[in-house]
């Protein structure tokens, strides 16, 4: 549930008006989008994107704490070239 409280004048005198909304749906909607932009659509493996937020967040946490990171790249589509 969403609330939005604003302090109104009206006629002189002034109201405290409160809006609620359910954002139940679009939560959902945000989910969904989220889902799609970070995995494939075909294979629902993680992309690009996907990856570079888990390594912006591994590398946050090496620098926070000083834990150590290993990356370790696999080419797991050998027809592709690059």
């Amino acid at each position: 549930m969403e609330v939005t409280t604003r302090l109104v004048s009206f006629q002189g005198r002034e109201y405290v008006v409160s809006v609620a909304r359910y954002i139940s749906k679009r939560k959902a909607r945000e989910a969904e989008l989220d889902q799609l932009a970070s995995t494939d659509p075909l294979t629902g493996a993680a992309n690009r994107r996907h990856f570079y937020q888990l390594l912006d967040h591994q590398l946050h946490l090496r620098r926070r704490y000083g834990t150590p990171v290993s990356l370790v790249p696999i080419d797991i589509d050998p027809l592709q070239k690059g």
